[in-house]
This record gives C-alpha cells, structure tokens and sequence, in this order.
C-alpha cells in the first residue's frame, strides 16, 4: 500500500475533546492497531503551515472562516504527509486495509440524497479520505484553493460559503473537471456514510428501524454529521 498508515484527525477544542468523539476515535485506532493516529491541534496545524506549506500561508490566514481552515489543513496533510484523514464525528466499524490497497486516493461519496439535494448525480465528501504523499487529485484540489474566486462566495451563508469553497461541492467541482476519473477511487456512500443526518438522530437516539439497520449491516463506518460550527 502507497498510502501511509498514519490515521490524521483535526481537533481545535481548547478545552480538550468531548469524550463521545474520544471514543469514536478510539474505533479507528481499534480496528488499525498497526496505524498511527495523530491529533491536529490549532497550534500544530499552524506550525504545519508555517514549517511545510509557506507558499499556502497567505490563502490559509485569508479565509474568513476557521472552519475553511481546518478544511485545507487536511488537504495539506494528506499532500505532504499522506494517510487516512478522518472527521472525529466518525465511528468505524471494520480494517480499511483492504480498501485502500489498491489506488493512491480515495474520497468517500455522500448519501445520494446530498448529491441530488445539491443538482448533483455524485457528491464527494471530505469527512472521510485518503491518499498517498503527492497525489495528483490532492494536488489539483489544493491549487483549486489557490485560483478560485472567493469573493464570488461571500454573499452566501456561512455553510454554502464552506460548501463552496473548502468543502464537498468544492471537492466535487473538481472531481468533475477530470478528464478522467482513475487517479481518485470513489468510497461508496453505501459502504462508508450509509445513513443520512436523520436517520443518524433516531440512531443516536436509539430508534433506529429495521431500514436503517440495514444499511448499517456491512458498512465499514458510519458519519454522525454532528458539526461543530
């Protein structure tokens, strides 16, 4: 396997984190004893930016958002580090090893209902990705960040501004932009996001039905859309 076996998580709470996100962390490490798991902090992320993207510096400290940041920090990681990058609102239930044996990146898919919601047939998603150092995929988003029009996003609310510009229609514009798809592996959303962000509340909620136990039979993880901005 050409991608590392280090598992990225980027946590910015001050305070420490919650501990449900600790144990849904701890699933990762559970199920990839072999992996290194490390833990992005506001100050490590910066020294990263500092010490090994310089060139990045002005468009990450541009961005209006913090969350835009932790979004292209992950980016950065996977380019010059590689791995498994993984949202901490993730539970995982089996071993990517297999997965992730075959290509130099993979990008999980949203929930279908995401992708038609947005006008979309297919809609990535960045909770859920990994790549080998140098990809040619995470190159390409990491120079969209670079060259896109940002002003042309500022009239938008906060959430479709992030979609738009460091987030899954982001990450999705560029997908379609290939020529051709085989230098990115698609993560079905079946397999690796297989419910919605209701079905996640009646699960968390103990009222999951026989239909969402279903769909959670199989799948090597589950994201619980719980964001926290």
């Amino acid at each position: 396997m050409n991608i590392p076996k280090i598992i990225h998580h980027v946590c910015d709470y001050p305070n420490g984190i919650p501990g449900f996100l600790q144990e849904l962390a701890k699933t990762w490490k559970d199920h990839h004893p072999n992996w290194e798991q490390r833990f992005w902090n506001k100050q490590q992320m910066e020294h990263f930016v500092h010490m090994i993207c310089a060139d990045f510096k002005p468009y990450y400290y541009a961005f209006p958002h913090n969350v835009q940041r932790w979004d292209a920090i992950r980016y950065l990681i996977l380019y010059h580090i590689g791995g498994m990058y993984v949202d901490l609102d993730y539970e995982c239930f089996e071993s990517f090893d297999e997965v992730l044996s075959r290509q130099d990146c993979y990008i999980v898919t949203e929930p279908a209902i995401h992708a038609k919601y947005n006008g979309l047939d297919i809609m990535l998603s960045n909770a859920l990705m990994a790549a080998a150092p140098g990809s040619k995929f995470i190159s390409r988003i990491i120079s969209e960040l670079k060259t896109q029009d940002q002003a042309s996003f500022t009239d938008f609310e906060i959430y479709k501004t992030v979609l738009n510009t460091t987030g899954p229609l982001m990450l999705s514009r560029v997908y379609e932009s290939l020529k051709t798809k085989e230098e990115v592996s698609l993560l079905p959303a079946d397999l690796f996001m297989p419910l919605t962000p209701g079905e996640v509340a009646l699960a968390l909620q103990d009222k999951a039905d026989e239909h969402i136990d279903n769909k959670l039979y199989g799948a090597y993880s589950v994201h619980y859309f719980l964001n926290s901005w």
